[in-house]
């Protein structure tokens, strides 16, 4: 618990000062379309680690056996994270410049 009394207000400074650097800084549009760049980034590189660490809890044996996914939905969730990962990959190298799919 006393961790969290940290972690939180570490984590809304550093929102903050996000929003301030790219938002606020600058005099136009901009600003706002490096925020929901960055936003969108960020989503698209942390929902594989997402999706990896939700099938790891569910998958634990202190896991309650009943709840635990059967064989199909364990075969859709590395289906699911495979997807998601190469998803990932795909938007960073067109964000990059590496890949035009124009």
């Amino acid at each position: 618990m006393r961790l969290y009394k940290w972690i939180v207000p570490i984590t809304a400074l550093c929102a903050f000062f996000l929003i301030d650097l790219t938002v606020f800084q600058a005099e136009d549009l901009s600003g706002f379309k490096r925020l929901v760049d960055l936003a969108t980034s960020i989503s698209f590189v942390i929902a594989p680690l997402i999706a990896l660490v939700n099938y790891r809890l569910v998958s634990r044996p202190q896991f309650p056996s009943s709840s635990r996914p059967g064989k199909l939905m364990k075969a859709l969730s590395y289906l699911g994270i495979i997807f998601l990962s190469l998803f990932a990959i795909l938007f960073l190298l067109v964000k990059l410049g590496a890949v035009d799919l124009g």
